[in-house]
């Protein structure tokens, strides 16, 4: 019990705070937060028809489609996006594409839509 007593008195005694508040220190303040304004307004733009990109998104025929792991062919502009597979199907789910085997036709054979784009004629 003289245990108890003494752990309560010296808990209660054994703490010495003082309220002195010190006055005599300066804090510097923080420096204010940058501007998140822009310093400029941003460009107009006004798109032509002429600066329009032309994208082809043409399915491979069998056997190329690779069991459908490799269902399209991306062209920009005649030139063919290097897409792994993850990413041809992550376009056509996009665009909600469902690939349909394209019809034989000698150009198909050829290599229209797949080694080289369609040609399309803009009128």
């Amino acid at each position: 019990m003289k245990y108890f007593i003494s752990l309560i008195v010296l808990s209660l005694f054994g703490c010495n705070h003082t309220n002195k508040i010190n006055e005599g220190i300066n804090y510097p303040f923080p420096p204010p937060p940058p501007s998140i304004l822009p310093s400029s307004p941003p460009p107009l733009f006004q798109p032509s028809a002429s600066d329009l990109a032309e994208i082809q998104i043409n399915p491979l025929p069998h056997p190329f489609n690779v069991n459908g792991n490799i269902p399209y062919a991306v062209w920009v502009n005649g030139k063919r996006l290097n897409l792994t597979s993850v990413e041809i199907k992550a376009v056509a789910r996009s665009l909600n594409l469902e690939f349909e085997q394209p019809i034989n036709t000698a150009q198909i054979h050829a290599g229209e839509g797949w080694i080289f784009p369609l040609s399309l004629k803009n009128e």
